[in-house]
C-alpha cells in the first residue's frame, strides 16, 4: 500500500482516472482476418481457387509484421513483446489464458504497438509447444483475441491495462498518454506539464491513480502486485527519462569533452540507454560490456564514441543516479549496478548482497 492519495494543488491536472472499455480501445481491430495483404511473390504463382499451402500461408503471416514496423519499436515496447513470448511459452493453453489475452490487448490498445508484431509474437511464441504451423498460430491468437473483446462487450468489463511489475516504459507510457502528454522533466524531481511545474508530490498522486485501475503481475513469483511507492518512483523515474525537459546549458563542466565527441552526444548516450539497456536494481554489468556495447552502437550509426570516462559519465547522468560503479568478485572486475543490456541478458548477473 502506498501513502500517495494526495490532494492535487497548484496546478490543472488531476488524479481521475477515465476508465475505458475493452470494445473501446480495440475498436480497430480487424475482424476480417481473410484480406490479410499477400506479397507480390506469393501473389504472382497463386492460382484463384486453389488451397494456399502452409508454407506460403506461413509466409504471408509472416510478411504482415514488416521491417518497418520493428524498427519503430521503442526499448519499452521490444520489452513487452519479449515478455508476452515469455509468457506464452509458460502457458500450457496461451489461448485459454485470460491474462495472455490481456496482455495482448494491452499491447495493441496502451503499448502501441502494431497488432501484426503482437500476433507474430504470440505465434512464433505459441510454436514451441504446438505443432500447429506459424498461419494458424497467427490466426488463431487474433481469433480469441477477438473473442476477448467481444465478451468484454458483452459483460460490460472496463479495460484494465495488463503490465508486468518490471514494464515502468510501457507503465509510464501508458499514463503519459492519459491526460499527461506535455508532460517534461529536468530530472526525475522536477516536472512540467507544458511551463507549469508540477511537484513530485503530486506527480505521485497522478502515477498513483492510474496504475490502481492496472492489472501488475510478478512472473517470477506468480503473483498480483499492489501499487507500492517503490513502483511509483520507477515510474516517475522513466518519465523523466522518455520525456526530458531540454536545458540551454549544462553546469557539470563537460562542455569541453562532449564537443570532442560528436554533437547531441549526451541525446546519442540517452538513446543508447532507452534502446540498448534496463535499470535494475538487482543487475550489475560488467563496464567492459557496456563500453563495448556503446561501440557498436556508434559503430553502426557511423557517429563518434567518445572516451569511455564521458560515455560513463554520460550514462549515470541519463540514469539520474539510479546505476553506480562497484567492483566485484575476487578479481575486483569493475561495471556498473543498477543496469543490465536488454539485447543480450546472459552478460548480466545478480547484484552482489548487501
Amino acid at each position: 500500500m502506498t501513502n500517495n492519495r494526495l490532494k492535487i494543488v497548484k496546478h490543472s491536472l488531476s488524479t481521475h482516472a477515465d476508465v475505458a472499455r475493452w470494445p473501446d480501445v480495440l475498436a480497430n481491430l480487424d475482424e476480417n482476418f481473410d484480406d490479410l495483404p499477400i506479397p507480390p511473390d506469393i501473389s504472382s504463382r497463386l492460382v484463384p481457387g486453389d488451397w494456399i499451402s502452409d508454407s506460403d500461408g506461413d509466409e504471408i503471416a509472416h510478411a504482415q509484421a514488416t521491417p518497418e514496423m520493428r524498427a519503430g519499436l521503442s526499448r519499452s515496447q521490444r520489452q513487452m513483446l519479449a515478455n508476452l513470448d515469455s509468457e506464452v511459452r509458460n502457458e500450457a493453453d496461451p489461448l485459454l489464458s485470460a491474462r495472455v489475452m490481456a496482455r495482448m490487448a494491452t499491447l495493441i490498445a496502451f503499448g502501441d504497438i502494431p497488432v501484426p508484431l503482437v500476433l507474430s509474437t504470440f505465434a512464433q511464441a505459441a510454436m514451441g509447444g504446438d505443432p500447429q504451423p506459424f498461419h494458424n498460430q497467427y490466426y488463431f491468437a487474433h481469433l480469441h483475441l477477438l473473442d476477448f473483446r467481444d465478451q468484454a462487450t458483452r459483460e460490460g468489463k472496463p479495460a484494465t491495462p495488463a503490465f508486468n511489475c518490471d514494464e515502468y516504459g510501457a507503465m509510464a507510457t501508458y499514463i503519459h498518454n492519459q491526460g499527461l502528454e506535455a508532460l517534461t522533466a529536468l530530472n526525475e524531481r522536477d516536472f512540467f506539464d507544458n511551463d507549469e511545474r508540477i511537484s513530485t508530490h503530486s506527480l505521485n498522486a497522478i502515477i498513483d491513480a492510474r496504475l490502481r485501475i492496472c492489472s501488475i503481475w510478478d512472473p517470477n513469483r506468480g503473483v498480483s502486485v499492489a501499487v507500492s511507492n517503490r513502483l511509483i518512483n520507477e515510474v516517475r523515474g522513466a518519465m523523466a527519462r522518455m520525456w526530458p525537459r531540454l536545458s540551454d546549458s549544462r553546469h557539470d563542466g563537460s562542455e569541453k569533452s562532449l564537443s570532442l565527441a560528436g554533437p547531441r552526444y549526451a541525446q546519442r548516450v540517452a538513446s543508447f540507454g532507452d534502446d540498448r539497456t534496463c535499470l535494475d536494481a538487482d543487475a550489475w554489468t560488467l563496464s567492459a560490456t557496456l563500453w563495448q556495447e556503446w561501440l557498436a552502437f556508434c559503430s553502426a550509426r557511423s557517429e563518434p564514441s567518445g572516451t569511455s570516462s564521458t560515455f560513463f559519465k554520460e550514462l549515470m547522468h541519463w540514469s539520474g543516479g539510479r546505476i553506480q560503479r562497484s567492483k566485484k568478485g575476487p578479481d575486483r572486475v569493475p561495471g556498473y549496478s543498477g543496469i543490465k543490456i536488454i539485447c543480450d541478458p546472459h552478460q548480466t548477473v545478480s547484484a552482489p548482497p548487501s
